[in-house]
């Protein structure tokens, strides 16, 4: 079981770890405007993937900014993953007028999460996903990834590859 920190707090994720080479799961999501959304519908080109815990802290509201920067280079959309509701991430991306974004709500039972293995399954941020940041290609898997070892810190954008 991987275990991260959040200023200090030890949290355990999920048992079942996400590794390089594994398949994204295959899962509905809702929308921004509150549509159920495949996941792999979303993949055509591949993707950068974030997790995080909620877009209305500064980290993550932060680091979506500069990953869509870097997904923008890659010529792949950024897909952000968070148990944030519907109406949160459309506020978000209407406040910063995003276009490379695409917001993903795992609100109702975490099934992302769950399956992934960024879901925090202790402390008081139990439930929420971990700060993870994956390269996937078209195909759902895995290339590329990064889970945070402290949940405040933003990914270290330069080790995404950039191929």
């Amino acid at each position: 079981m991987k275990t991260i920190t959040c200023m200090g707090e030890t949290l355990h994720l999920q048992s079942v770890t996400p590794k390089i080479h594994t398949q994204l799961p295959k899962v509905y999501l809702l929308s921004s405007d509150l549509k159920e959304v495949a996941l792999y519908d979303v993949l055509v080109n591949g993707a950068l993937l974030y997790t995080f815990p909620s877009v209305d802290t500064e980290v993550c509201a932060s680091s979506i900014f500069k990953l869509s920067q870097e997904a923008e280079k890659l010529s792949v959309p950024l897909i952000c993953i968070s148990r944030d509701l519907p109406f949160a991430q459309e506020r978000y991306l209407t406040t910063h007028e995003l276009k490379n974004v695409v917001m993903l709500s795992d609100f109702k039972e975490g099934v992302f999460g769950k399956h992934f293995g960024v879901e925090i399954a202790t402390g008081n941020l139990a439930g929420l996903h971990a700060r993870s940041l994956s390269k996937v290609n078209a195909d759902g898997v895995v290339r590329y990834l990064e889970i945070s070892d402290e949940l405040t810190q933003e990914p270290n954008y330069k080790k995404i590859p950039r191929i």
